[in-house]
């Protein structure tokens, strides 16, 4: 897998300061060539994975 062309999902604890974001990002475009990079609160990705965001 190439990285340059490839987004990436981060999770992040919620309270988590921006700083520790900043740096969280930081590595994925300097160090890892990631496209683009969405950070998402844990939580929220895992109302996702259970399906709880349906509209059964």
């Amino acid at each position: 897998m190439d990285p340059t062309e490839c987004q990436i999902l981060l999770t992040d604890p919620p309270l988590n300061p921006f700083k520790n974001r900043e740096i969280m990002v930081e590595t994925r475009f300097w160090k890892y060539n990631f496209v683009g990079v969405f950070i998402q609160i844990q939580a929220v990705v895992t109302f996702y994975a259970n399906g709880a965001y349906r509209d059964d």
